[in-house]
């Protein structure tokens, strides 16, 4: 990395600032602060242009949050990227449609903020009507001759004390129950106008609490109707509403064009708003690659504008930005080394040293060819069709570097999609019946003294196409039996016999052809205590 200086004239700034940023390689910072003498008389620029690029970058990502809401769009695991020309791109021509599309999404959006309020504010009033419906009285009281009060009590209060209080009031009072819950009890109070206070002052002291209907007028049936109406109205405009966003969809892909604009153009107000100047001139520091120097003097040649580039130093290492420079093998290491941090400028870069270790050790832990050509497959097929940027295109690259590892391992050690249910499976006898199976400890049956019915075993068995009638006559049932043998075709010592002394052996006779040879042994058995199975 270098350390850039440039000195511009403040009226090609705009175009100077893109120029650089098309070139992708310049990060500008802040001014030094050492640097006062040569800060003197300039000033940091109007921040009128990056607030209103910050305002358009949010107009455009709420419009698409609309859009995802209304109008969802059906997306796979990756999404497609879709290719565009930079004129198609920079048109005037799609800014507006993508603007105008924005300001009517955004407008809705509002709209359907402002209903959702006044609908939950008339349920609420609705809520607050409840109790009262039943009363025929005018909710915003009565003239003057008149006061007309209504309130709550406790279920405390009873008929009484309320028959109590009107008669001290000489009978100018009366009530009415509208409603009543578990805790309290509505009241309608009507008294005469000259004993309003006295009547007041009472109430409190029975714990009467007043209920408020600002702004109502008519009874309360009268209001709950209208409520009811303007809930109908406002549920009708949000249906509508909604219907009108989710018909503008089709304007997605401007949307997400026009978005892509705004943070370009966010960005490089972010840069400017770090450049120093006067009105006439502009002082710019960045860092670039050190060999993309003489690229960007000669782009920026047609511009009025003095550059100056050093090595930086050793105070400045902190300050400097990293820039991993990998070729297609190591690059997509990049992944995982970004999770973790960067390594400080001047320092070594862990890739080249990490990948060929990783990558090896991955086909070893793996070794297996059809693993491999897997992942080879998805690799190749994810990286053509979607082509993924960034972490997601390192992870696919690397997943294919990866997957010819696994291959060449699994060639080296003849593993092919090896699976541990599948591997059982061939170790386990084809044909036969087991002798874990046929020498199971019998029971005598009780119609046939010669007969032994085996436990868990039916009268008749289906093994490879065979049916065997079982009738065993055993002069020993051996002790231990290891999984896996099984009767064969002719008589020979069996393996799980005579493996520790006292055991015994097993002779097993079976109809010829219904077996492979049993490869424990090719000789009779010797040891004493046999079982001989005839089936």
């Amino acid at each position: 990395m270098k350390h850039l200086r440039l000195l511009g004239m403040e009226s090609e700034r705009e175009a100077l600032l893109k120029a650089m940023q098309d070139m992708e390689c310049v990060e500008i910072s802040s001014i030094d602060g050492s640097e006062e003498a040569l800060k003197s008389g300039f000033a940091k620029p109007d921040d009128k242009a990056l607030m209103s690029a910050q305002e358009a970058s949010r107009a455009y990502r709420t419009a698409l949050a609309s859009l995802d809401r209304f109008a969802p769009e059906k997306k796979g695991m990756f999404r497609k990227r879709q290719g565009v020309s930079r004129a198609a791109f920079f048109s005037a021509e799609s800014e507006e449609n993508a603007r105008t599309a924005a300001e009517t999404i955004n407008k809705d959006t509002r709209r359907l903020g402002e209903i959702e309020s006044e609908r939950t504010k008339n349920e609420a009033l609705r809520a607050t009507l409840a109790p009262w419906l039943t009363v025929d009285a005018p909710l915003g009281g009565a003239d003057g001759a008149l006061a007309v009060f209504f309130g709550t009590v406790g279920l405390n209060v009873t008929d009484d004390a309320l028959k109590a209080l009107a008669d001290s009031l000489d009978g100018l009072l009366t009530w009415q129950q509208a409603s009543s819950d578990r805790s309290l009890r509505y009241l309608l109070v009507m008294c005469h106008g000259s004993v309003k206070e006295r009547a007041l002052s009472a109430l409190r002291d029975l714990g009467f609490s007043t209920v408020s209907f600002r702004g109502m007028t008519g009874t309360a049936k009268e209001n709950d109707k209208a409520l009811a109406e303007n809930l109908a109205a406002l549920e009708k405009e949000r249906q509508e509403i909604e219907q009108r966003i989710a018909g503008l969809g089709g304007k997605r892909e401007a949307l997400l064009e026009a978005s892509d604009r705004a943070a370009i153009a966010l960005r490089r107000e972010e840069a400017k708003s770090r450049l120093v100047g006067t009105d006439k001139v502009f002082l710019l520091e960045g860092w670039l690659p050190a060999d993309r120097c003489a690229e960007i003097e000669k782009t920026l040649k047609p511009f009025t504008c003095a550059i100056e580039t050093r090595e930086p130093t050793e105070d400045e290492y902190p300050q400097v930005p990293v820039q991993l420079k990998n070729n297609k093998l190591t690059r997509p290491l990049n992944m995982v080394t970004e999770m973790y941090s960067l390594p400080a400028y001047g320092t070594l870069d862990p890739n080249p040293l990490m990948a060929p270790f990783f990558i090896l050790f991955y086909g070893i832990m793996m070794a297996d060819m059809g693993y491999g050509l897997l992942m080879m497959i998805a690799s190749v097929i994810i990286s053509k069709k979607y082509r993924p940027k960034g972490t997601s295109g390192e992870l696919f690259s690397l997943l294919g570097l990866c997957g010819i590892s696994t291959f060449i391992m699994g060639a080296l050690t003849g593993g092919f999609r090896r699976f541990p249910h599948a591997a059982r499976r061939h170790r386990q006898p084809r044909h036969g019946l087991r002798a874990a199976e046929a020498l199971r400890p019998a029971r005598r049956s009780d119609d046939d003294p010669d007969r032994l019915d085996g436990a868990g075993h039916g009268a008749d068995r289906h093994r490879h196409g065979h049916q065997f009638d079982r009738k065993v006559q055993a002069e020993k049932v051996p002790r231990r039996l290891f999984r896996g043998d099984h009767v064969v075709d002719r008589v020979y010592r069996h393996r799980a016999f005579g493996a520790r002394q006292g055991c015994g052996g097993a002779v097993c006779r079976m109809r010829a052809g219904a077996a492979r040879p049993h490869r424990a042994g090719q000789r009779l058995g010797q040891a004493h205590g046999r079982v001989r199975l005839t089936l």
